[in-house]
């Protein structure tokens, strides 16, 4: 997967018809960082979401793939609670599965953050090189 880095607020760079990934816990909740916004952007992404984590059906590794009004959001459980509890494991095995889902979705280009590296509290170096070298180069990740 080709990651760029980009300048700029991510919801202020979407445009009708894009993608948008981010780490998530798999509590329910999604109460602080780019989560946050990204619950009251998309009130049916955070329906499904917090009734598959209730439901004990979204778990570390996976990826929710939730069309949403004017976006697709890809959902990576990369920690199971809130706070600095993201793996370096999770991250792979979900960004193995956001690959896998762009493929199906006909999706080439993501929109995300820094996932698992602000309030995940892991080092951005290593989720960027964990993120390289996931699939192949038909999914670019802009970060």
């Amino acid at each position: 997967m080709i990651v760029n880095d980009i300048e700029g607020n991510l919801f202020d760079a979407l445009e009708p018809g894009d993608s948008i990934a981010h780490g998530a816990n798999c509590k329910g909740l999604m109460g602080a960082g780019v989560a946050k916004p990204i619950r009251q952007l998309y009130p049916f992404n955070y329906s499904v979401y917090n009734f598959l984590c209730r439901s004990r059906k979204f778990v570390p590794g996976d990826c929710l793939v939730v069309p949403d009004g004017k976006h697709i959001v890809f959902n990576l459980a990369t920690q199971y609670y809130p706070g600095a509890d993201a793996q370096y494991e999770y991250i792979r095995q979900a960004a193995d599965a956001m690959f896998w889902e762009a493929k199906n979705w006909g999706v080439s280009k993501i929109k995300t953050v820094r996932m698992g590296a602000g309030i995940g509290g892991l080092d951005w170096d290593r989720v960027a090189d964990i993120l390289s070298q996931t699939g192949d180069d038909s999914v670019v990740l802009d970060v």
